[in-house]
């Protein structure tokens, strides 16, 4: 059974459950009464939470009636690890009700112990998301995406993904300051909620440029001929979910979106893994293992403000022999980090077969 708290994971989730056998819910209120009848109807045997989810009602429930209890990609960073100080007592007890915790680095582990958690029971896994799966999204794929958006071939693409409010405005800035420059450069915004289409549009209409939406152009509201006459130039817009992955294919420079907003970050190993230029903002917080081991290695890149951020697509869409080592060493890096999925799954299976915590991190 899996939960999710929003409405965007939660038919992101429903896209992937033709994959598994599973049920879907959204996760119940952290109030007694729902909680019981929630664990009363489900019966679980194993309880998991995901990265920084900590519930003191559910934990509360879990360990009265026995079930056990993990952290998988665990992780403390930016509010969770402050308001975790100044509550320590609360986390101390949240912290003694998990069987095991699955911590993504070594700052996380000892994180955790500091607010009170077991040694014993805290382990050094890494992180998941190394491990997930990737499009193969080739040559063939690319040139589809770029068909579809009426987009040349051969001419340079920028893409935000998974960007926030704020966010699409900068971009759109340093789109116009860089096309002063490459005349054919294009753009394609993918924003982490696909609701906002509607408000994105209209602000890249106040631009000058006209929009091709993906769920246009696959409704056949916009045919590829119809989108490739336009004499004004366009920006693409996808407004669907579960694509981005395998859009990054067609991209030569992506921007990763929740980092120049205050969100945190978001998935950086997805268009790392298809080999493009990646380029961040200062707030990373909720991606920091990944960011830093990628800033560490040198196949990503960070940037302060939309004024970094122009300078360094300038620099990427000009350097072509960076480009090319990028497109070479994302790939491999992320094949060195694979590996958490696995030794998470034996921490749980240890869980379901009764196995006492043992060992470190």
């Amino acid at each position: 059974m899996v939960s999710t708290i929003t409405p965007t994971g939660r038919r992101r989730a429903e896209q992937l459950r033709s994959r598994h056998e599973v049920g879907i819910i959204f996760f119940p209120f952290d109030v007694p009464f729902v909680v019981q009848r929630v664990f009363s109807q489900l019966n679980p045997s194993l309880f998991v939470m995901v990265e920084t989810e900590l519930w003191p009602n559910v934990l509360a429930e879990a360990h009265r009636r026995g079930v056990k209890v993990a952290m998988v990609n665990a992780r403390l960073a930016g509010r969770s690890w402050s308001t975790g100080r100044y509550l320590k007592a609360l986390y101390r007890w949240m912290l003694s009700a998990v069987d095991v915790i699955c911590a993504q680095s070594k700052v996380d582990a000892e994180r955790f112990v500091a607010l009170g958690a077991d040694p014993s029971r805290v382990r050094l896994a890494g992180n998941s998301k190394f491990d997930q799966s990737y499009p193969d999204a080739g040559e063939a794929r690319a040139h589809k995406w770029r068909t579809d958006f009426g987009f040349g071939l051969d001419a340079p693409l920028l893409l935000a993904g998974s960007t926030h409010a704020d966010e699409e405005e900068q971009i759109l800035q340093v789109y116009q300051q860089l096309r002063t420059e490459f005349l054919d450069l294009h753009l394609i915004i993918a924003p982490r909620h696909p609701e906002r289409a509607d408000e994105i549009e209209a602000l890249i209409r106040q631009y000058g440029y006209d929009v091709t939406r993906r769920t246009r152009v696959v409704g056949g509201a916009e045919s590829e001929s119809g989108v490739a006459q336009s004499a004004v130039a366009r920006v693409g817009l996808l407004d669907t979910l579960g694509e981005l992955a395998s859009l990054y294919s067609a991209a030569d420079v992506v921007f990763v979106g929740g980092s120049l907003a205050r969100i945190g970050g978001h998935d950086i190993l997805q268009p790392l893994a298809q080999g493009k230029a990646v380029v961040f903002g200062p707030y990373t917080h909720k991606s920091r293992d990944t960011t830093e081991l990628a800033l560490r290695d040198g196949v990503a890149y960070q940037v302060r403000n939309a004024e970094e951020l122009l300078l360094r697509m300038h620099e990427m869409l000009t350097d072509g022999a960076l480009r090319e080592r990028l497109s070479r060493e994302g790939p491999e890096w992320i094949r060195t980090y694979a590996g958490a999925s696995e030794r998470c799954a034996d921490e749980l299976a240890k869980l379901l077969e009764g196995a006492a915590p043992e060992g470190g991190a």
